[in-house]
C-alpha cells in the first residue's frame, strides 16, 4: 500500500484511507450510524478484533455500538475515542485479559453488561460530561478507575464483583447505586458531591474490604450501611450528610470502625435521626451535631489512659484530643453539652458506667471554660482532685488513706503533753476521727486540736466521695 492511501492514523489501524478522506473508515468523522456505513465499520471492526488487534485510539463509534462475545488478549486501548452524538458504548459476554483503557470527551455512557470479565486494570476517563456508567453480572480482578474532571449522571453496579479497588473520582455524581454487588477491596469515592441518591442496598462487603468517603457531600441524600454485611472500616472525615443517617453492623460481627480523625462528621438534617448501632467510635469526630437526635446502641468509645494503667482511663469523644490541644472555648462549650447529652442517655439506658465516664467530660469541660488559669481555683477543680469528678475511686481512696495518716503524724508529733503514746495509738485515733466516732483528744497543743476538727468535717466527705466513685464504677 502506498503512503498515499494510508490512512493518518496508520500506525493505530493500519487500513487504508477513505477515497477522497484522509481517515480510514474507523477514523472517519462522516455519520457511521446507521445504514452501510455502520455494517462496514462493523465487519472491519470484527476482522481487527479476530486478528488480536486491541488499538483503537482515536476511533469515531457509532452511536449505541456493542462489542460482544470477544476475548482481548492485550490492553484494549480506546483513549481519544468518539462516540456519535455522544452516545453509549456496550460490552455484552466480552473477556479482557489485561483490561482496557477509555478517554474520551465525546461519552454519553459505558455499559458493561452480561457476564463480562476483566482481568487486568480499568482505567475510564470522561473529559466530559458523561451520562451514566454501568454494569451488571460482571467479575472485576483488578483495579476498576473511574475519573471524570466535570459529572457523571448515573454509576450503576448491579450484581457485580470487584475484587479490586472501585476508586471514583468526579466532582458530582447525581445517583450511585452498587446493588446486590460485591465489593472485596476499596470503595474510593473523595470530594464528591452526591444528587439525589448513594444506595449500597444487599451489597456484599469482604473482611478486607472498607468505604472511603472523605470530604465528600451528599446533598440530596442519606446513607445507610446496615443489614447483615457492612465494610469493616469506614472512613468518613469531613464527610457533609444531609439525608438519614444509619450505620448498623450486625450484632453477631464484630464493631464497624468508622474513621473521621480530623474533620468531624457533619449532619444536616435536624429533624432525622441518626443510627449507629455496633460502631467503633474511637477515631471519629462528632463535635457539632446534634446529639439528642442520635440513637446508639454498643458504641466502642475512644479510651482516654494517659496513665496506662489497666484500672485507669475513661471513655472520650475523640474530639476532645483536639479540644484539649486547641483551647478552643467555643469548642469546650460545645463539648460539654455534648457530653451532658450522652450522660443522660447513658442514664436513661441504666448504664452507669458510660454515663459516669461522660459525667467526668462534662466536668472536666466546664472547668475548663473558666480559662487557662481560673480552671485551677474552682470548685470543679477540688471535685477533679479529690474524686476524679465522683468517678476516680482509686484517687479517692488515695487521698483518704494518705489524710488520715497525715493526721495521725501530726498527732503523734504534737503528742507534748503525753509522750508515752505511740504513733500506733494515733493512728488509731485519726482512723475513729475520720470515721466520726468522736473519740475524747488527751491534753495536747492547738494544732492538734485544729487538726481533728478539720479532719472530723473532710473525712467523712472523702469517705462519701469515694462510695460515690465505687457507686458510678460497679452500678450499670
Amino acid at each position: 500500500m502506498n503512503p498515499e492511501e494510508r490512512c493518518q492514523h496508520w500506525d493505530i489501524c493500519g487500513l487504508e484511507r477513505k477515497e477522497n478522506e484522509g481517515h480510514c473508515i474507523l477514523h472517519s468523522s462522516q455519520s457511521k450510524t446507521g445504514g452501510e456505513a455502520r455494517l462496514v465499520f462493523q465487519q472491519i471492526f470484527d476482522h481487527l478484533t479476530g486478528k488480536g488487534h486491541t488499538n483503537f485510539q482515536k476511533v469515531i463509534f457509532p452511536r449505541g455500538f456493542e462489542i460482544k462475545a470477544k476475548e482481548f488478549l492485550d490492553v484494549l486501548d480506546l483513549r481519544k475515542t468518539v462516540i456519535e452524538n455522544k452516545g453509549i458504548l456496550e460490552f455484552k459476554n466480552v473477556t479482557f485479559q489485561k483490561g482496557f483503557l477509555i478517554e474520551s470527551q465525546d461519552l454519553g455512557g459505558i455499559n458493561i453488561l452480561e457476564h463480562c470479565t476483566v482481568v487486568g486494570l480499568v482505567e475510564i476517563e470522561c473529559r466530559g460530561r458523561c451520562g451514566q456508567i454501568m454494569s451488571k453480572g460482571s467479575i472485576f480482578h483488578n483495579d476498576l478507575n473511574i475519573k471524570s474532571p466535570d459529572a457523571i449522571g448515573v454509576i450503576s453496579i448491579e450484581e457485580t464483583e470487584i475484587r479490586g479497588k472501585l476508586n471514583i473520582q468526579a466532582k458530582f455524581i447525581s445517583n450511585f447505586r452498587a446493588n446486590a454487588s460485591t465489593i472485596s477491596s476499596i470503595l474510593d469515592i473523595q470530594d464528591c458531591m452526591f444528587g439525589a441518591q448513594f444506595d449500597l442496598e444487599n451489597t456484599k462487603f469482604s473482611p478486607e474490604s472498607e468505604i472511603n468517603l472523605n470530604s465528600s457531600y451528599l446533598r440530596d441524600c442519606g446513607i445507610s450501611l446496615a443489614g447483615s454485611s457492612v465494610p469493616p472500616i469506614l472512613r468518613i472525615n469531613g464527610l457533609i450528610v444531609a439525608g438519614q443517617v444509619i450505620f448498623a453492623s450486625p450484632f453477631s460481627h464484630p464493631p464497624m470502625k468508622i474513621f473521621a480523625e480530623t474533620k468531624p462528621l457533619q449532619l444536616l438534617a435536624s429533624e432525622e435521626q441518626i443510627s449507629i448501632k455496633n460502631c467503633d467510635l474511637s477515631e471519629c469526630c462528632l463535635l457539632g451535631n446534634n446529639f439528642e437526635k442520635f440513637s446508639l446502641a454498643n458504641i466502642q468509645w475512644l479510651h482516654w489512659n494517659p496513665m496506662g494503667l489497666s484500672w485507669f482511663g475513661r471513655d472520650i469523644l475523640k474530639d476532645e484530643v483536639h479540644v484539649r490541644k486547641t483551647g478552643n472555648s467555643l469548642k469546650i462549650k460545645n463539648l460539654r453539652e455534648s457530653y451532658q447529652i450522652l450522660k443522660e442517655q447513658y442514664q436513661r439506658k441504666g448504664n452507669q458506667l458510660q454515663a459516669g465516664y461522660f459525667h467526668y467530660g462534662e466536668m472536666e469541660m466546664r472547668r475548663r471554660e473558666e480559662g487557662r488559669r481560673r480552671r485551677y481555683f474552682s470548685l470543679e477543680f477540688l471535685y477533679w482532685l479529690f474524686s476524679g469528678y465522683g468517678l476516680g475511686w482509686g484517687r479517692a481512696v488515695g487521698i483518704l488513706i494518705f489524710g488520715t495518716l497525715l493526721a495521725s503524724v501530726i498527732y503523734w508529733l504534737n503528742d507534748i503533753y503525753d509522750p508515752g503514746h505511740g504513733w500506733s495509738y494515733w493512728l488509731l485515733h485519726s482512723i475513729q476521727v475520720g470515721t466520726l466516732q468522736r473519740p475524747e483528744l488527751v491534753p495536747t497543743g492547738n494544732v492538734s486540736k485544729w487538726t481533728q476538727v478539720i479532719q472530723s468535717i473532710w473525712s467523712p466527705l472523702q469517705i462519701g466521695l469515694f462510695v460515690l466513685a465505687i457507686r458510678m464504677r460497679v452500678r450499670r
